[in-house]
């Protein structure tokens, strides 16, 4: 593992911690000193977006705004009685099932997203993937053939409202992702036994 690498891993570490204090941060300074800038830059940052006092505002009646809340939250009750197979699978959880399946977690990201289409992700990264995730390997598959969509749970802070990405081949998002060499060529041996993606 690179320079690069290692500091990628103890900032994600430091992002997955359940507080972002100054005793967190003093911890992992004193234990990753090399990364004593990027720790800094990242605190900030997760202290930016969690001080809530900035964005403090008061409610505006809105007539409508709980029928529509409730027309948005319905919109996806067809997946609601389905398990997504990673709801539990953050953090240094989600980083050691990339490890362990040798692909970047940018391009595990994009499975979880279901950026890729189902039908073009090879049998031999489901089954790994079910295997190492403990997950039943037609769990994993029904998840994956759902429509991606936005997250219900998730915040965004844009310019412009969030949309659905179009769904890639499996082929096209190891192309896409950002990964080292190593990482390049595992995710292509799972398309070996792929005539064609």
């Amino acid at each position: 593992m690179n320079r690069r690498q290692q500091k990628e891993k103890i900032l994600d570490e430091f992002a997955a911690e359940h507080s972002h204090d100054q005793q967190t941060l003093d911890r992992y300074i004193n234990l990753y000193p090399e990364a004593r800038l990027e720790l800094l830059e990242l605190a900030s940052e997760i202290r930016l977006v969690t001080d809530e006092s900035r964005f403090a505002t008061s409610p505006i009646p809105d007539p409508g705004g709980d029928e529509a809340w409730t027309v948005f939250s319905s919109a996806n009750t067809e997946s609601l009685g389905r398990t997504n197979p990673f709801s539990q699978l953050r953090g240094k959880r989600f980083a050691e099932i990339s490890e362990k399946l040798g692909v970047s977690r940018g391009f595990m990201i994009g499975i979880r997203d279901r950026r890729v289409r189902e039908d073009s992700i090879p049998e031999r990264f489901l089954s790994a993937a079910s295997q190492i995730m403990e997950v039943a390997l037609e769990e994993l598959r029904q998840y994956l053939r759902e429509e991606p969509g936005v997250l219900a749970t998730a915040e965004f802070k844009a310019d412009k409202k969030p949309m659905v990405t179009e769904q890639v081949t499996f082929r096209q998002l190891i192309d896409d992702t950002e990964m080292t060499e190593e990482q390049r060529c595992t995710a292509l041996g799972y398309l070996e036994d792929v005539r064609s993606d």
